[in-house]
């Protein structure tokens, strides 16, 4: 696991006794997130993309982060979100393939203008629903177009 802000890796023995305390204290999907005052912190970036089934991608655009323990994209059940959100999540990220014309790509959306407004307003109570599950050991960045 690398420290995010710092590039630095913990010892071995460190990586023992943390992520043994991580999982004695319910964060075992995280060592950094279960350590608060550290300043360090989880990065997401949360965007839909056509033919992935998740709407979460780690570490920042300039930066992202490849060997994420959630993996890249985000494999959602790796992420500590109930599962209620991760569930939700799973849906936007399925209904969000049928606003592409499959068939035709470069053609208009399928989607009328309120599907649209409809599927925005419902990704954003998702992503509220994220951020607050998260806590402030995590930044999730809205990247939606």
């Amino acid at each position: 696991m690398r420290l995010r802000e710092k590039s630095v890796e913990p010892t071995s023995c460190a990586r023992g006794w943390l992520g043994a305390w991580a999982e004695h204290v319910g964060r075992p999907h995280g060592v950094l997130g279960a350590v608060k005052g550290w300043g360090m912190s989880y990065h997401l970036r949360f965007f839909f993309e056509y033919g992935v089934d998740t709407p979460l991608w780690p570490g920042p655009q300039s930066a992202p982060d490849l060997d994420s323990p959630y993996e890249y994209p985000c494999v959602l059940e790796k992420l500590p979100i109930t599962p209620a959100t991760r569930d939700e999540l799973t849906r936007l990220a399925d209904l969000y393939q049928s606003s592409l014309d499959w068939d035709h790509p470069a053609g208009p959306s399928p989607w009328t203008r309120g599907q649209q407004e409809s599927f925005r307003s419902e990704a954003d109570v998702a992503l509220e629903a994220l951020r607050r599950e998260l806590g402030d050991d995590w930044t999730v960045e809205d990247r939606r177009h």
